[in-house]
């Protein structure tokens, strides 16, 4: 096992905050790709540099069933759990949970994404008797409501946990249809306007692309149905009649939706040209492409809070996004974005063609887009919010 020294450092919070043992789970954490990985890693981050010890504990089907591996990143220690999501492989999950706060003391076990990770997490903070958080992320919810063989450890997690986040008011007003009093908090992601900022616009990335220099749409993110991938190249499709314009889509497209993709080109070739799909890139490469990006858009037809929302916000890029989960808490319509139904391709392209013509909105929205994120969803709202929800349900540590 690796063993880790606590920083010395701790949050600034008006009192000093005690360098707490906080265990993760999560089923997702880098290299894999995805919100939820995005989103634990920067959490861990976040409070390491705070001066709390994280350790991470994380499924990875990379590795055999049951084998385990410790690593580190950065101050916080990552111990790998192989295998994918089974009876099996959660009970091996939960039993090291066990082994390991028996080996690091924690203080509090939070859980990112409600199943199977957070009722892991709340089943072992139950048995080890301690306090446990869970945080709701979007899709953990929409789709477990209506998931009969799922939904009664979805119930089950969200009454017996301390302390519930929601990264939207949308998806906190459902956790409260389905539990009434379950202790549940707004607190929505955050992003480095450090490391996502405005840039020089890179034509070199076209040319490398096979692109020309026209109009470009930018899609970050897994390409998918429940993002709106059919609705986005509907939309790119009617453009083409009115703007030639480029369509990349940042971040692939998952599996079994690649037949969309597949009829689309099938049905209009000659765009083919004009559209290039990139995998998953890191957050370092994915800042070019943002600033390449005449308009951002996300047609999803359900979220919770989209890193690539908050990512292109903070590069100054006016985005149009569909008006569904946390969307709806981070745009004002018309000030610092555009919002637009989902699932209407005729609405969507109007919105595109309205503002490619009008650069100067576009420079106005991104601007304002930046100064939205600097000011309501810095890193350091997000962890001060996190570290209260931490200090009422724990005590002083002692000596």
């Amino acid at each position: 096992m690796l063993e880790m020294e606590l920083p010395d450092r701790h949050p600034k919070m008006g009192a000093s905050v005690p360098p707490w043992r906080i265990c993760f789970l999560s089923s997702r954490f880098p290299p894999d790709e995805g919100g939820v990985a995005v989103s634990a890693h920067r959490n861990a981050t976040l409070l390491s540099k705070a001066g709390m010890q994280v350790h991470v504990c994380v499924l990875d089907p990379r590795l055999a069933e049951g084998a385990t591996v410790d690593e580190t990143d950065n101050q916080t220690v990552v111990h790998r759990v192989g295998g994918r999501p089974s009876v099996d492989t959660l009970q091996e999950w939960f039993a090291n949970i066990v082994r390991l706060h028996r080996r690091y003391h924690f203080d509090l076990l939070h859980a990112f994404y409600l199943v199977p990770a957070g009722y892991v997490g709340v089943l072992a903070a139950r048995f080890l008797g301690l306090p446990a958080v869970v945080s709701a992320r979007g899709n953990d919810v929409d789709r477990l409501l209506f998931d009969g063989p799922r939904l009664g450890m979805l119930r089950w997690t969200l009454q017996n946990a301390d302390a519930v986040t929601a990264v939207s008011r949308e998806l906190q007003e459902k956790i409260l249809a389905l539990v009434a009093n379950c202790p549940v908090r707004f607190v929505p992601n955050s992003v480095d306007t450090e490391l996502f900022r405005p840039g020089e616009r890179k034509e070199k990335l076209l040319q490398e692309l096979g692109l020309d220099s026209l109009p470009t749409l930018l899609f970050s993110g897994e390409a998918r149905q429940k993002k709106g991938l059919a609705v986005l190249l509907s939309a790119f499709a009617r453009l083409h009649v009115h703007v030639p314009a480029n369509l990349i889509l940042a971040g692939g497209v998952r599996g079994e939706d690649s037949p969309i993709l597949d009829r689309f080109l099938t049905k209009h070739e000659e765009l083919a040209a004009r559209l290039r799909v990139l995998p998953y890139l890191p957050a370092a490469e994915l800042v070019d492409y943002y600033n390449l990006a005449d308009v951002v858009v996300l047609p999803s037809l359900q979220d919770g809070l989209p890193n690539s929302l908050l990512e292109a916000m903070a590069c100054a890029r006016p985005v149009i996004a569909s008006a569904v989960g946390g969307i709806v808490d981070v745009i004002s319509d018309g000030v610092d974005g555009f919002l637009v139904p989902p699932r209407d391709a005729h609405v969507l392209t109007t919105a595109i063609h309205r503002l490619l013509d009008m650069p100067h909105d576009r420079l106005q929205a991104g601007l304002r887009a930046r100064c939205t994120v600097q000011t309501r969803f810095s890193p350091d709202l997000e962890l001060n919010s996190n570290l209260e929800v931490y200090s009422r349900l724990l005590r002083p540590p002692s000596p």
